[in-house]
């Protein structure tokens, strides 16, 4: 049996808030990040009587060796296992990524019925250019460097790695630039498209795409102007928690 590496960052275990309403919403963090990325936002939806599961994506909260070793397929499996419970909690099963694992809400929503989903910075369309190509800048550059990032909220809801590798890169751009034809036309359940308009990560105009290409016909997007990417942890969050609270209980 394989043994499971330790998790080593704060905010890097799974979790789960068992609620009174009839419905569980399963929370994917980003790349590189924990499932303390979206605990606060976990914690005002539990409030709201709603059961919450926080997936920890596989190499995540653990090594960035881990980390290598792991493919967008991978996390989209860890997410369809955490689905499959929330089937168990309750009726109604939701989903809310953030970044990468709003990727992989939109491949999961495509491919299983969900109650409604909500998306964060998408990453469809990106500023730097090296991470779709990663595939090849891997063999020169295999692991790369990141900014600090810093919030007003305590460490473990932004802890990460300091650098990431960029070979799982490969398999997500790989299954993102597939996104717009094989897979946004797949998805029907309501869904509430959150993007800001100064992030340096993200560009706008992947919200747009997700909006225009989905299947869904309750479909909002909201545009967020004073937050950067992590829109769960910024300074506008308690607007961002409110949006969805409110989405997901109407």
């Amino acid at each position: 049996m394989k043994t499971q590496p330790l998790i080593t960052l704060p905010g890097g275990e799974a979790y789960y808030l068992p609620g009174s309403a009839d419905q569980c919403v399963v929370l994917v963090h980003g790349y590189t990040g924990t499932p303390g990325e979206l605990r606060l936002l976990g914690a005002y939806l539990n409030k709201l009587g709603l059961s919450v599961i926080g997936v920890r994506l596989p190499g995540h909260g653990t090594n960035i060796d881990d980390l290598e070793h792991t493919t967008f397929a991978d996390w989209y499996e860890e997410v369809l296992r955490n689905v499959a419970k929330a089937r168990t909690l309750a009726r109604k099963v939701s989903l809310v990524g953030s970044s990468m694992g709003a990727a992989v809400v939109l491949k999961v929503a495509a491919t299983t019925q969900l109650y409604k989903s909500v998306v964060m910075s998408a990453p469809l369309e990106t500023y730097n250019k090296h991470y779709q190509y990663a595939k090849w800048f891997h063999f020169i550059h295999p692991v790369e460097k990141k900014k600090p990032r810093k919030f007003d909220v305590p460490a473990q809801y932004y802890a990460s790695y300091d650098e990431f590798p960029l070979l799982p890169l490969s398999s997500a751009f790989k299954e993102i630039n597939k996104m717009q034809t094989n897979c946004l036309p797949k998805i029907t359940c309501p869904l509430l498209i959150m993007q800001s308009t100064v992030e340096k990560h993200v560009k706008p105009e992947s919200a747009q795409i997700i909006y225009d290409h989905v299947a869904s016909t309750d479909k909002e997007i909201v545009w967020y102007h004073h937050s950067g990417h992590l829109l769960a942890l910024d300074g506008e969050r308690q607007d961002v928690y409110q949006r969805i609270g409110a989405f997901l209980t109407k």
